[in-house]
C-alpha cells in the first residue's frame, strides 16, 4: 500500500472512530458541536454563547447562556432568561429545546 492510500485509510478510520462511538453513545463534544451549528444564528461573534452539557439517560442536554450588547462598542453580557437547553439524541437529532423565561 502506497503512502497517500495509507493516509486515506487513517482518515477514513478516524472519521469513523469519531462518528460511532464503541458505546454506540453520542460524545459531548459531538453534542456541543450539534448545538453550536443548531444555534448559528443566535450565537455570533458579537454575540457569543457559553456551552455546557450534561448527561441525560439517552441523551445530552447542551445549555446555551445567550449573550447580548447595548451597543456595538460595550461588551456582550449574559441576562436573565437568556438561554435555551438543547435535547440531542444519540443519534444527533435535536429532539427538543426548551427556551429560557
Amino acid at each position: 500500500m502506497d503512502t497517500s492510500h495509507q493516509f486515506a485509510a487513517v482518515l477514513v478510520l478516524l472519521g469513523v472512530t469519531s462518528l460511532a462511538p464503541a458505546d454506540g453513545m453520542l460524545s459531548e463534544r459531538a453534542a456541543v458541536d450539534i448545538a453550536k451549528r443548531t444555534l448559528k444564528d443566535e450565537c455570533t461573534s458579537a454575540t457569543p454563547c457559553k456551552f455546557s452539557a450534561a448527561r441525560e439517560k439517552n441523551q445530552w442536554a447542551v445549555r446555551a447562556q445567550f449573550t447580548k450588547r447595548n451597543s456595538p462598542q460595550e461588551k456582550a453580557f449574559a441576562y436573565p432568561g437568556g438561554h435555551a437547553t438543547l435535547f440531542i439524541s444519540d443519534g444527533g437529532k435535536v429532539v427538543r429545546r426548551l427556551d429560557g423565561e
